[in-house]
Formats: structure tokens, C-alpha cells, sequence
């Protein structure tokens, strides 16, 4: 599926998706991994085909099915979070994408960790939306630290992974 998936547009791989979905629901289950993961792909591909907003309500669908299912520190119960706010933003609600940026923010640092490349995407993300609701000098503030934290995690791990080879 995945050559197939890259050789179309993205309009016609969020329709894909939803017929896979469909007969996934009605084969697997509703609530079997495939069948949402196929309803997470579906609202990827609407957002690259321009359609945030729908991509948003789609999203926030899954959102609700996967903390209902897997809970809601779950990895990819967080990866549908921090995309279902990425699409509110891109759709222009700028203020609720930052607010749930940062909550995803702080689920990720507690359960992926503060130097977890999901974790610092989030917050990266979260500064973005923030100097988009105009709030600038929270947003730098915002940026600082996330690059701060950024660089440290990365000279960290650099530092220590020729040492963990020995």
C-alpha cells in the first residue's frame, strides 16, 4: 500500500484511507489499531491536500478513540494529539493549537522524556503557534528554551553515545 499511497495525490489517498477504514471497521472492528491508524492516515492526508479543518475534526475523532482505547499516555494516543492541534492551527485557531501543544508538551516530557525528539517537536510547535496568536515575547521566551533544550540533549547524546560503544 505504502508505493501506492506516494504514487497519488493526497485527495486521493485520504479516500483510499477512508475505504480502508470502512472495511477495516467492518472486518476488524472499530476499535481494532489498523482501523484507527487507517482513520489517522486519512486526516494526514487531508491536511496535506489543504483541508486543515476537516483534517482537525477527523483528528480529534481519533484523539478520543485512542485515549479511550490505548489511554491517553500512550504514544500514539500523543502523536494523534500534537496533530490534531498542528491541523487546528493550520486551520487557524491559533490559541487552542497552543494550548493543547503545550499540555501535549508536558504529556510527552513526562512520559517519553524532556530530550525525547516527539517531546521537543511539541514544544517547538507550541512556541510557533504561540507567536502566531502574537504573542512574541512569550513565543521567544518559548524558542529560547526549546533550543536550549535542544542543543543540551543533542551534545549529550553525542557526548555519550561514543562511550557506550566501549
Amino acid at each position: 500500500m505504502r508505493e501506492t499511497e506516494r504514487d497519488l495525490d493526497p485527495s486521493a489517498a485520504a479516500r483510499l484511507m477512508e475505504q480502508l477504514a470502512v472495511d477495516q471497521a467492518r472486518v476488524l472492528g472499530p476499535d481494532h489499531p489498523d482501523t484507527v491508524r487507517s482513520r489517522h492516515m486519512r486526516a494526514f492526508y487531508l491536511d496535506i491536500a489543504g483541508e486543515s479543518a476537516e483534517a482537525a475534526r477527523l483528528m480529534a475523532g481519533v484523539v478520543a478513540d485512542r485515549t479511550r482505547i490505548l489511554g491517553p499516555d500512550h504514544e500514539e494516543t500523543l502523536r494523534s494529539g500534537q496533530l490534531h492541534a498542528l491541523f487546528l492551527g493550520k486551520g487557524g485557531d491559533y490559541a487552542e493549537a497552543a494550548r493543547l501543544l503545550a499540555q501535549n508538551a508536558l504529556d510527552r516530557a513526562r512520559v517519553l522524556g524532556p530530550d525525547h525528539r516527539s517531546t521537543l517537536w511539541s514544544r517547538h510547535l507550541h512556541a510557533e503557534f504561540v507567536y502566531d496568536t502574537g504573542d512574541h515575547a512569550e513565543a521567544a521566551r518559548l524558542m529560547a528554551g526549546w533550543a536550549r533544550q535542544t542543543v543540551e540533549s543533542t551534545l549529550t547524546s553525542q557526548m555519550i553515545r561514543p562511550f557506550a560503544s566501549a
